[in-house]
């Protein structure tokens, strides 16, 4: 997991991690130096945390101690849709 982290949401996943040792890694990231690295894994802004696997991206841009457990929960059931990159469809051709 990568994260542009404040304190606030470095607690959150303080808190949560134990639950998912073995399962998910979490990672910090200095947002100034990491900024261009979060954007391509599809966050808008710091703070925020994408889970990353082998094919997908699952980002979660508003982080709670409750939506961060729930966007683990997610991501590892299968219920979480991935972030796709792309634009938004015209309203007409």
């Amino acid at each position: 997991m990568v994260s542009l982290i404040p304190q606030q949401t470095k607690s959150a996943a303080e808190a949560i991690a134990p639950e998912y040792k073995g399962k998910l890694s979490f990672v910090s990231l200095d947002a100034a130096r990491w900024a261009q690295h979060g954007k391509s894994m599809g966050l808008q802004a710091s703070p925020g945390i994408v889970i990353q696997d082998a094919k997908n991206n699952y980002v979660l841009q508003s982080v709670t101690k409750e939506s961060l457990a729930a966007h683990c929960k997610g991501v590892l059931d299968g219920t979480l849709k991935p972030h796709l990159k792309s634009q938004e469809i015209p309203e007409s051709n």
